[in-house]
């Protein structure tokens, strides 16, 4: 393997790095938001307004930022950390689309009606 330029490096390790923290910075609330809809009973039907805004931006940030920016990543090194590094984020990118997933799948296993 020839000798890469360190700046590609590094510059591959932040594009990663930058489309993981941009993904995840959604993925936590969406967590906990399925989280509590998972566990606890509504006694009528509910909006999870707060939920679907962060799901949605979620899954916008990773198709539109962390995907592209992980694929940046991808092809600025060879270096097998950095690819790995890359293909981690490119991963994470693709969360918030299982967490859609997981979304219906709670509300339809469980029944939860929806309000208008």
């Amino acid at each position: 393997m020839s000798e890469e330029p360190s700046w590609r490096i590094v510059a591959s390790l932040a594009a990663s790095g930058a489309a993981c923290a941009l993904v995840l910075m959604f993925l936590g609330p969406t967590a906990l938001g399925l989280w509590e809809l998972a566990t606890f009973t509504p006694t009528r039907p509910i909006r999870p307004m707060g939920l679907s805004v962060y799901m949605m931006g979620g899954g916008l940030v990773g198709v539109f930022i962390g995907a592209p920016l992980s694929l940046l990543a991808l092809k600025l090194s060879q270096r097998p950390a950095a690819q790995t590094a890359a293909f981690a984020a490119y991963l994470v990118s693709a969360l918030p689309g299982l967490c859609l997933m997981i979304f219906f799948a709670i509300i339809l296993i469980r029944g939860i009606e929806l309000a208008p």
